[in-house]
Parts: structure tokens; C-alpha cells; sequence
């Protein structure tokens, strides 16, 4: 297990860097399901806006 220590001021923080790894990991896979979600929706959108304007 590495880590390494912060020191600001009068704290201190061990950082578990395996840790912080899986966190930054966890993160990027919700950011890459929102935009999988977002490009699924957008022909909809599209399709949506399409159906608007031949109305008017």
C-alpha cells in the first residue's frame, strides 16, 4: 500500500494513493454512463425538434 503524507499548516492527511486510484477510476466510469445516457437521448431530442418545426 503506498501513500503519502500532506501537511497544511498544523494537519496532516495520509493519502492512501491505491485508494484515491479507485475513487479517480469510480468517477470517470459515472462521467462515461452520463455521456453513453446523453448520446443515447440525443436522437430523441433530435427527432423531437424535427417533429416541432414541421408542425409550425
Amino acid at each position: 500500500m503506498k501513500t503519502h503524507i500532506v501537511i497544511d499548516g498544523n494537519a496532516f492527511y495520509e493519502i492512501d494513493e491505491e485508494c484515491m486510484r479507485q475513487k479517480m477510476e469510480n468517477e470517470q466510469k459515472k462521467i462515461q454512463k452520463k455521456q453513453r445516457e446523453l448520446q443515447k437521448k440525443r436522437p430523441e431530442l433530435e427527432d423531437r425538434q424535427e417533429n416541432e418545426k414541421s408542425k409550425e
